[in-house]
């Protein structure tokens, strides 16, 4: 029999509806992992972090259990190896941050030459991709493997902000026409 290999790639970008990792917090992410029944080992996980100096900014790939016993900096990205009671082997997770600035006008335009800020469109969010490898075939590890990423999803995501902004909104405007 040969190894079982699993991998996964997505995507989640969107201004308004999804964080960036820069806007999240290690030990909350790894609570609610842990909450599904998989556990982060601390010992091998590492972050990729954004450490503002005086002249430049310094990106280092510094480990988990450092990090929470010394935080300091922005983390850019995650790199969680997890097990889980459901399976045998191991998973690796990976996130990163997105971003990327567009040019939303035609680049040959008879009216203008040069080209401002107001010209581009910023999209960011997050890149990431989930690995399993085992011995052996299981069943359960594709199960599993979604119950992460909808973990994932559901942390990085601003949708019930959305949702309280916008009812906070709706509260306002009808208590002005009443």
């Amino acid at each position: 029999m040969g190894n079982l290999e699993i991998d996964y790639k997505f995507e989640l970008v969107n201004n308004l509806f999804y964080k960036i990792p820069e806007e999240t917090d290690a030990n909350s992410l790894i609570k609610k992992i842990e909450k599904k029944g998989m556990k982060v080992d601390k010992e091998r996980s590492r972050l990729n972090l954004l450490i503002e100096g005086y002249n430049d900014n310094l990106q280092i790939d510094a480990e988990l259990k450092k990090y929470f016993q010394e935080p300091q900096g922005k983390i850019k990205g995650y790199h969680l190896m997890l097990t889980s009671d459901q399976l045998e082997g191991e998973l690796e997770l990976t996130i990163n941050t997105y971003r990327k600035l567009e040019n939303t006008k035609a680049r040959a335009s008879s009216s203008r030459i040069g080209m401002s800020m107001s010209d581009l469109k910023r999209t960011q969010g997050i890149t990431g991709e989930i690995k399993f490898k085992a011995k052996v075939l299981q069943e359960n590890a594709v199960k599993v493997i979604e119950e992460l990423y909808e973990t994932i999803e559901s942390y990085f995501s601003n949708l019930n902000e959305v949702h309280k902004q916008l009812n906070e909104s709706t509260k306002k405007t009808k208590s002005l026409f009443d």
